[in-house]
């Protein structure tokens, strides 16, 4: 069998694909335009939320390896901080040395809120590799960590403090998942 093919030309030419290629560049020029204008920090989120993160609240943030949760939360850190308030970073996943290169990278430079006392990195992550010297020996003693850590709220005088736990698999791989919880209810309150 053959199959018949039959050419067809439009009596305007290319005209329809001009008009259409100026409307895909000029839809494609908006769309860029619209995407280098993003709020900055978390305005956006606020903005979606229909208000800003209330303060003492607890956020839990979900997401596959790698979608950008602790570079979000690390921001969510430069921003506490240039905004005057102390902050607490609980590393289950980096050294204290990762961290601050890590947020290094994004132009976020901790080393003055670190020595001035006004953040401060609880190193979990150290004993769980069983490497170096950490602030906390045995991150499976969650007794020890609330101790660490309520002793950092104190320091601040009734002062609020950001407090960031990253991550909370570690922590549910230690120890009895009821315990684990308790300890972030303790934690957040």
């Amino acid at each position: 069998t053959s199959v018949r093919v039959q050419v067809v030309t439009s009596p305007l030419g290319y005209i329809p694909f001009l008009v259409g290629g100026l409307v895909a560049l000029l839809g494609g020029a908006v769309v860029l335009k619209r995407y280098h204008t993003s709020l900055a920090g978390f305005e956006h989120l606020e903005q979606m939320m229909g208000g800003q993160i209330p303060r003492a609240s607890s956020l839990l943030l979900l997401g596959d390896p790698g979608s950008g949760k602790t570079v979000l939360s690390y921001q969510l850190l430069w921003e506490e901080l240039e905004a005057g308030k102390q902050c607490a970073l609980l590393s289950y996943d980096a050294f204290p040395e990762d961290v601050q290169a890590r947020m290094q990278e994004f132009g976020w430079d901790i080393i003055p809120y670190l020595r001035k006392g006004r953040f401060k990195i609880l190193d979990c992550y150290s004993g769980l590799t069983g490497e170096g010297q950490g602030a906390i020996r045995d991150p499976s003693d969650l007794t020890e960590l609330n101790i660490q850590v309520t002793s950092y709220i104190a320091k601040a005088n009734g002062g609020a403090v950001t407090l960031i736990l990253d991550s909370l698999t570690p922590i549910f791989n230690g120890v009895d998942p009821k315990q684990a919880i308790n300890f972030i209810q303790t934690v957040g309150a």
